[in-house]
């Protein structure tokens, strides 16, 4: 039987929006002045520790080293009251069905466990998802994706 693996952000759920919102207000908090569409064309795809690496190169800040939990914690609550899932993707994997499905995120699991429940969509996927923290390279690698 085939097996689907899907993305989260942007894929299943819509929350690179939400993730560039609060992306855009902690590097204005250490005096890096971006916009959301600087901040998603230079790091969609991106983790957040390879956007924070990229920023210290490139204008000499050190950001705090809890600076990964408080973009979670921050996320979690906007996902809370405004995440949603990509228009379609319910009823699209309604009528792929009975066929498997799995995530392969480079965002952290806690955070696509959350974005699943909060949309409905973890009846299509299970524990069937593998992030950046399960492997020993996140994407663009495929490790996300062997595993």
């Amino acid at each position: 039987m085939p097996h689907f693996i899907f993305d989260c952000d942007g894929v299943l759920v819509d929350s690179e929006p939400l993730s560039m919102k609060v992306d855009v207000g902690i590097l204005a908090e250490h005096g890096i002045a971006m916009s959301a569409e600087d901040a998603h064309r230079r790091f969609v795809g991106k983790t957040f520790a390879a956007m924070l690496d990229e920023m210290t190169r490139e204008f000499g800040v050190s950001f705090p080293a809890d600076t990964s939990a408080q973009k979670d914690l921050r996320l979690l609550q906007l996902y809370e009251r405004e995440l949603v899932a990509v228009e379609g993707v319910e009823a699209a994997l309604s009528a792929l069905q009975p066929q498997h499905f799995s995530v392969a995120s480079n965002s952290p699991f806690e955070r696509v466990e959350a974005a699943l429940r909060i949309t409905r969509l973890t009846p299509f996927f299970g524990n069937r998802i593998t992030t950046f923290e399960h492997v020993a390279r996140g994407k663009p690698e495929p490790d996300v994706f062997i595993e």
